[in-house]
């Protein structure tokens, strides 16, 4: 794909084998800056949100990708039929079933597939960013909250006691991120209600956030926002001078 390079990663964490993929700029003259994107609900590491965060943050910012895929998403090998019709039938119990026992599997897999792209020399030790909406959130709270390489956030699409017993990971979590957030709402949210996005924004540890709230549906974030949210990420990683 113009503009970037995928690397299939062999990542490993506590027995499990984590399909991982790292997209690095074409051309780039020496390491580069690394941001890690989780995909939402549905998705996988290739999904086409992942791909045009990984095309921006390359061809704007000269930054590299890195993303796994969800618990039972993508090449996992717990994503089979049971899994697909259970998420068509019943959303909340597939999250039951699926999620509750997954954030510290997702903390360990992310990190492990941070340390070995940050072993590579096309990629830029120090700092790192994190990208990732509604479930992109719920998988990357609790990673943001326990890794101190990240030091730069975006998050959103997610909401305060909404699906408590799937969520309260979030919750716990949410008060201990430190570093600077963007957070992103939708004002037609046809998941997420308003006063559910506020309340999560709300409990956000750091005083070093900011909310963008955006016209349209829960999966309707428009191109500029993901423009905004890719210069937020280069700025606090020191990967522009764009002020």
């Amino acid at each position: 794909m113009t503009g970037i390079v995928e690397h299939l990663l062999d990542v490993t964490s506590e027995g499990r084998r984590v399909p991982t993929v790292l997209f690095t700029p074409v051309g780039a003259d020496g390491p580069s800056r690394l941001v890690l994107v989780g995909h939402g609900g549905g998705g996988h590491k290739r999904a086409p949100t992942v791909m045009k965060m990984a095309e921006g943050l390359a061809a704007e910012h000269g930054i590299a990708t890195l993303a796994i895929d969800g618990p039972v998403n993508g090449d996992r090998t717990a994503n089979d039929e049971t899994a697909a019709q259970l998420r068509r039938d019943d959303r909340q119990a597939y999250r039951r079933r699926y999620y509750m026992e997954k954030y510290d599997e997702m903390v360990a897999d992310w990190r492990a597939a941070l340390d070995v792209a940050l072993a590579r020399s096309d990629i830029l030790g120090g700092p790192v960013g994190y990208w990732g909406l509604s479930m992109g959130t719920r998988f990357g709270v609790p990673l943001v909250a326990a890794e101190p390489r990240i030091r730069v956030a975006v998050l959103g699409l997610f909401g305060y006691r909404e699906g408590v017993d799937t969520n309260q990971r979030v919750y716990d979590d949410i008060g201990k991120v430190d570093v600077p957030v963007l957070f992103l709402q939708q004002l037609e949210d046809d998941e997420v209600s308003p006063g559910a996005y506020h309340e999560l924004f709300k409990r956000i540890g750091t005083r070093d956030r900011r909310l963008h709230a955006n016209p349209g549906r829960h999966a309707e974030v428009p191109r500029s926002e993901l423009i905004a949210s890719r210069l937020f990420l280069a700025r606090k990683l020191g990967a522009t001078s764009d002020d």
